[in-house]
């Protein structure tokens, strides 16, 4: 296979905690102090994959096409760096 660098800025922060509420959406604290409240099936659709418990720790990825993620966190930081926009 080929290999790619990412070149895509996005925004992201560490998750501290996650509450699943019963419309399936789920607030999650980021280590920012943001909570976020996600679409409706997000936690569900990253748990499929890996355990609620292992989402603790990993970064909330949101592209700039508006979709949102899980990424684990050596993953994440071996990918990206903080931008900071240009003033």
């Amino acid at each position: 296979m080929k290999q790619y660098r990412s070149h895509k800025i996005v925004e992201a922060g560490k998750i501290t905690a996650i509450e699943v509420d019963e419309d399936k959406t789920a607030r999650i604290a980021l280590d920012t102090g943001e909570v976020i409240t996600t679409r409706s099936g997000w936690y569900h659709q990253q748990t499929s994959r890996i355990d609620g418990d292992a989402l603790i720790g990993g970064y909330y990825v949101r592209y700039s096409d508006g979709y949102d993620s899980w990424s684990p966190a050596g993953v994440f930081e071996d990918g990206y760096t903080e931008h900071t926009p240009a003033t």
